[in-house]
């Protein structure tokens, strides 16, 4: 996780007509810990968000799709 977004700690996702959210976004964002993807198509997280282990909220991201 040496990437550039390697310190990133919050990520706003909101109304984008997102559908699913790549796994490897996760592997690359270890010091995220807030996710907001709310109004979007997501139905569900993949497992992968588990590499994510300082966010919080993971139940509430999805609200008002």
């Amino acid at each position: 996780a040496d990437g550039v977004l390697a310190n990133l700690q919050v990520l706003h996702l909101d109304q984008n007509q997102i559908t699913i959210l790549d796994p490897r976004l996760f592997s690359s964002l270890p010091k995220l810990q807030w996710l907001s993807a709310s109004n979007n198509q997501i139905s569900s997280l993949p497992p992968e968000v588990g590499f994510c282990t300082l966010l919080e909220g993971k139940e509430r991201f999805l609200s008002a799709r």
